[in-house]
């Protein structure tokens, strides 16, 4: 019976070692178990740091994309402004040119240009074109602008026209 006595004391002994052993090792586990969770989240917030870096940089792209395209629409709208206000004049000058010519030739009792050619080659009556304002002589200067007229001068300048 006492060395079943002792046996137990020994395996009571034994045990106790082993169970600080035991704990040992689960506290070094569990240490490194920490440090691998710990490396796994710095790992992890690195990782979307950088993605969040480039969705940034992809936004900012994007932004500034946006902003060469309404820039891009803007000055395209701009010239074509530009381009009609351009087109307005030149047809101005064009229809001044031509009402200039056209009282300049007939002023020098010349030749008609062609623009006042295919016009009617009517002249208003001496009388009438002494009345007419000057405001419309560049419009009667190529024959086509007689202000008001009578029924007998409207019937004689239209007696050439057919039905």
């Amino acid at each position: 019976e006492i060395d079943i006595l002792r046996n137990m004391i020994d395996i009571i002994n034994v045990s106790e070692s082993d169970l600080k052993m035991v704990k040992k090792h689960e506290s070094i586990l569990k240490q490194q178990q920490i440090e691998m969770i710990q490396e796994r989240y710095q790992t992890s917030v690195i990782q979307q740091k950088e993605i969040l870096k480039r969705e940034q940089t992809e936004m900012m792209m994007k932004h500034q994309l946006l902003a060469l395209q309404i820039e891009m629409i803007q000055n395209e709208m701009k010239q074509s402004e530009l381009i009609q206000k351009l087109q307005t004049s030149q047809e101005k000058i064009k229809n001044c040119q031509n009402q200039s010519i056209c009282q300049i030739q007939e002023e020098n009792n010349t030749n008609l240009p062609d623009i006042c050619q295919d016009l009617p080659n009517k002249k208003p009556s001496p009388a009438r074109a002494s009345s007419t304002p000057s405001s419309t002589v560049p419009m009667s200067a190529c024959n086509y602008y007689y202000s008001s007229l009578s029924w007998q001068e409207s019937s004689e300048l239209l007696k050439d026209c057919s039905e």
